[in-house]
């Protein structure tokens, strides 16, 4: 994806999930403590030594997004370093508000019961595996090696991995080795393989050979 302004509030939001809401309210509130007094600020921030991984975040984080933010490709894994220091900020503005409201105490409950049961609900709602995969499951488990041609789909390949077998990709020997097997993608084109092999399933999507 190329250069998008937004790029750094939708890796938060993404990642930091709802979150992210508290970590630019905790910014929002240091830069009006900077604004309003600045000495304390810096007392507070600088002078004492129970804030200092607090001041490293602060450091590390800023010059971090603002340089992954303003990459020229931007990906969703870029803002993954960021992460740990925009959660030690947002941590740092629950504990400093902890014993001050019991209303934070009561959000912090609702928001971590909120995160936690949607990742459940996540977790628990998983695809089905491919039919590719299951029908073909006893094939993969004893083939020697699983020779890979063309484009496969992350969770179908996902599912080849957990058979332990050998990998090779965008090779296809010629005579296919004894015992091995070939997965050929929706893109491959049949001529390129070599004679004397067998095919052994054929879904629309991809190519068993053996």
């Amino acid at each position: 994806m190329l250069f998008d302004p937004q790029f750094f509030f939708y890796s938060l939001d993404k990642m930091f999930n709802v979150w992210n809401y508290l970590f630019f309210i905790a910014l929002a509130f240091g830069l009006v403590f900077l604004f309003s007094s600045r000495s304390r600020f810096i007392s507070f921030l600088i002078k004492d030594e129970r804030q200092k991984l607090l001041m490293l975040s602060l450091c590390l984080y800023f010059p971090l997004a603002l340089f992954l933010a303003l990459a020229a490709d931007s990906h969703s894994w870029y803002m993954a370093p960021v992460i740990p220091f925009a959660g030690i900020v947002t941590f740092w503005f629950i504990r400093h508000f902890w014993h001050r409201s019991k209303f934070v105490k009561y959000a912090f409950g609702g928001i971590l019961a909120f995160t936690l049961g949607r990742q459940v609900a996540l977790f628990s709602d998983t695809n089905p595996k491919p039919s590719f995969i299951v029908e073909n499951a006893s094939t993969f488990q004893n083939a020697r090696t699983i020779y890979v041609d063309g484009e496969i789909e992350l969770d179908v390949l996902a599912y080849l991995y957990f058979f332990e077998k050998d990998m090779q990709f965008d090779m296809v020997p010629c005579p296919l080795e004894q015992g091995s097997v070939i997965v050929q993608g929706k893109f491959s084109e049949a001529a390129r393989l070599c004679n004397g092999i067998k095919l052994i399933a054929d879904d629309g999507k991809y190519r068993l050979y053996k």
